[in-house]
């Protein structure tokens, strides 16, 4: 597949056609502020930095993708798919998230304070360590002792 290196797709349109099947992104990759709706980021790996702040990331899958830093702050990203996903050190503060699904995601160091989580599911994730300071709405399958109110250490 393609090697990308700290590139910036900044205020770039994509939709479920665009295909990165078997590409690697090391470096910075800038998506912030894209139309990317449907996008499908399936099964990548993000060696360095994912930045999406304030991307438009309806229905996109990020399904088995491991994000090991990222910032997808404030992204529309309703019904967004991120099962199986491995996600350490990604902020979504204040994203709209409604109706996504995290299920079976191992999530360490996830912020998803003053979210909109109503919807999405969480059942089978694996949550080492996450915000969820004034998240909004009804969130299903969050672990027994998790609060959307408290930061969670496992």
């Amino acid at each position: 597949g393609a090697r990308f290196r700290d590139v910036a797709f900044e205020r770039c349109t994509f939709d479920s056609r665009t295909v990165f099947t078997g590409a690697t992104f090391d470096g910075e990759v800038e998506i912030s502020r894209a139309m990317a709706d449907g996008l499908n980021l399936a099964g990548l790996n993000f060696l360095g930095k994912l930045l999406a702040n304030r991307a438009k990331l309806a229905g996109a899958s990020f399904r088995g993708t491991a994000i090991s830093n990222g910032e997808l702050k404030e992204a529309i990203a309703p019904r967004a798919n991120f099962s199986g996903a491995a996600l350490s050190k990604v902020e979504f503060t204040g994203a709209q998230l409604q109706g996504a699904t995290f299920r079976g995601a191992t999530l360490d160091a996830v912020n998803f304070a003053e979210c909109d989580l109503d919807g999405a599911d969480f059942t089978g994730a694996t949550i080492v360590s996450a915000e969820f300071g004034n998240a909004r709405g009804r969130a299903i399958g969050l672990p027994a002792g998790v609060s959307k109110s408290m930061a969670t250490r496992g």
